[in-house]
């Protein structure tokens, strides 16, 4: 719940307790251990990465993808990216991050065919 709740104190906490820096890279077991934790997934195919997106947790979305750039293409099991996510969430800060710098594709679309403009018009966050 840390990245999805965007509780960065604890999200941080959490990082340093399984002994891994806050910093941007590390030592080969270090990245080994970040690898491992962010691509863990849910049952229903949830990582860390989506659920600081659905949260809409800007800072920990940056300190994930500096760690592990490929993790932008992530998706859920119904083909949900972050972008997805946050725009279906109405998190504007996500969602103009995920846009803007962690070059994410605007064109992208789930399993439903549904892209980042008609998940937010269909919850109704126009600011999206």
């Amino acid at each position: 719940c840390a990245a999805q709740c965007g509780k960065e104190t604890l999200f941080n906490y959490l990082l340093e307790t399984a002994g891994i820096s806050l910093g941007d890279s590390g030592t080969p077991d270090e990245d080994q251990k970040v690898k491992a934790l962010l691509e863990q997934e849910s049952a229903t195919g949830a990582t860390p990465w989506l659920m600081a997106a659905f949260g809409g947790s800007v800072a920990i979305l940056k300190w994930m993808r500096s760690r592990l750039p490929t993790i932008v293409k992530q998706s859920n099991s119904s083909g949900k990216t972050a972008l997805l996510m946050a725009a279906h969430q109405g998190r504007l800060a996500a969602t103009k991050w995920l846009l803007e710098e962690a070059g994410t594709n605007i064109a992208e679309k789930d399993d439903q065919c549904m892209t980042a403009l008609l998940w937010a018009a269909q919850e109704g966050h126009t600011e999206v």
